[in-house]
């Protein structure tokens, strides 16, 4: 495995960076962590033949929290995220993703960011983001703009971004006291590529009524996918055994996978009902530690 002769660029600046991709267009590729760029460019998936390393502008190497959110830039490593207690603190189903992704080498490397922009339908942090209301913050030349990261991914490997654009950062609106996550992960080992994953957030009352709540499935459609219709069935509800059930077996229904190597459909939907049902369950464990 041998990679084709690339130029390498190394911009120090944002319009330094902005003039590269409005130079090279198709023909470049971003480099933040390389964790998987640098393997598809082995295996002849990247044709690019400029390479744009981003890791020397400075602004791009942050965590800053706000009035309103939490701000992630695109060169912020997981590892640095996970030792960033504002993270563990308020969002623990992103934490807890990024602990079960790859192993702590890989960690020390690659960026939230660039697991965003690769859009693996598995990618265990997506599956957080999805619950948090995350936004991906997109500049070009011409402007930026802030998307919703729901409509961020478009299949297997594709985004919205034109080869003119950057995810400059992911920001995620700080949660209300009684709004609570978990993350959920089924993998053949602890920091394999997901066999399932799901994640759950349910905000509350003070009766412990649930007034708001989101289900996301990894692994299980060409993106990251939602449970609509099995978070619309909490709403109004105290989370009980039953709710819980009925809830998570509505999320299996909802799930469209596909046999592949890993696991069979049948077994997936399964699971999504088994993952989705403890998620609930720790959620309420949470709520209740809480009082």
């Amino acid at each position: 495995m041998f990679i084709n002769e690339i130029e390498y660029h190394n911009p120090s600046s944002v319009d330094a960076l902005l003039a590269c991709l409005d130079q090279y267009g198709e023909n470049g590729k971003l480099l933040a962590g390389g964790t998987d760029l640098i393997l598809q460019m082995k295996f002849k998936r990247w044709p690019q033949q400029h390479i744009i390393d981003i890791k020397s502008i400075a602004e791009f190497k942050k965590i800053e929290i706000t009035a309103s959110y939490l701000e992630i830039g695109c060169s912020t490593t997981l590892s640095e995220l996970l030792d960033h207690d504002g993270v563990k603190g308020l969002y623990p189903a992103l934490w807890q993703a990024i602990y079960e992704l790859a192993d702590r080498q890989i960690r020390n490397r690659g960026t939230l960011v660039g697991n965003v922009c690769n859009a693996s339908p598995a990618a265990d942090a997506n599956t957080a983001l999805l619950i948090y209301h995350s936004e991906v913050h997109v500049q070009s030349s011409a402007g930026s703009k802030v998307v919703p990261i729901s409509e961020f991914w478009l299949g297997p490997g594709k985004t919205i971004l034109q080869p003119n654009e950057f995810v400059r950062a992911i920001r995620l609106p700080l949660p209300g006291d009684r709004f609570f996550s978990s993350f959920q992960k089924l993998g053949r080992t602890y920091d394999d590529i997901a066999i399932i994953n799901v994640a759950v957030s349910v905000e509350v009352d003070e009766s412990g009524q649930c007034t708001g709540a989101r289900v996301a499935m990894g692994a299980v459609g060409p993106t990251t996918l939602q449970a609509p219709l099995a978070a619309a069935h909490l709403l109004g509800k105290r989370l009980d055994r039953t709710v819980i059930e009925e809830a998570a077996a509505m999320a299996g229904d909802e799930a469209s996978p596909i046999t592949d190597v890993r696991a069979s459909a049948a077994y997936r939907k399964k699971m999504v009902s088994v993952l989705v049902g403890r998620a609930l369950h720790d959620i309420v464990r949470r709520s209740e530690e809480n009082q």
